[in-house]
């Protein structure tokens, strides 16, 4: 008997679990947003990185003797633990292209010490132990927190 309903709690449990972790970032901290539409993955070095488009972010640099017409600007936003913020140029990878949760509008989720807010205007990324971070809104501007 005693048998019997801890392998029904650890059941229930599971299934609990499951539908809680459909609404998050995956297993490597990476989810989408609509607006703006952007890539995001909370890093390993304690950062959050938005991959999408900046306007205001700097144009990235051409060696070739082909650049592309218009320049290609830096497509990620990045901000660490600390507040601060940088642009760069990279690429968030997704591998065999898995299904990401989106952040809706209305949503604020909690992850890894940050915590993510959408509304239908603007993305708010903030760092759970000193409250700093960024807002970028449906523009692709960035705004520090």
């Amino acid at each position: 008997m005693l048998k019997a309903f801890a392998t029904t709690a650890l059941t229930v449990a599971a299934l609990l679990g499951a539908a809680h972790a459909a609404a998050d970032p995956d297993r490597a901290g990476r989810f989408d947003t609509h607006s703006p539409r952007m890539l995001c993955q909370i890093g390993i070095d304690d950062s959050v990185w938005c991959q999408g488009a900046f306007p205001k972010a700097p144009i990235e640099p051409c060696e070739s003797p082909i650049c592309p017409d218009p320049p290609l600007r830096w497509d990620q936003a990045v901000v660490s633990a600390t507040g601060e913020f940088h642009y760069a140029d990279g690429n968030i990878g997704v591998g065999d292209a898995p299904v990401l949760d989106t952040l809706q509008p209305g949503q604020t989720w909690s992850y890894e010490g940050w915590t993510m807010a959408a509304t239908d205007t603007a993305v708010t990324i903030t760092n759970d132990a000193n409250g700093r971070g960024v807002t970028i809104d449906a523009n692709g501007d960035v705004h520090r927190r």
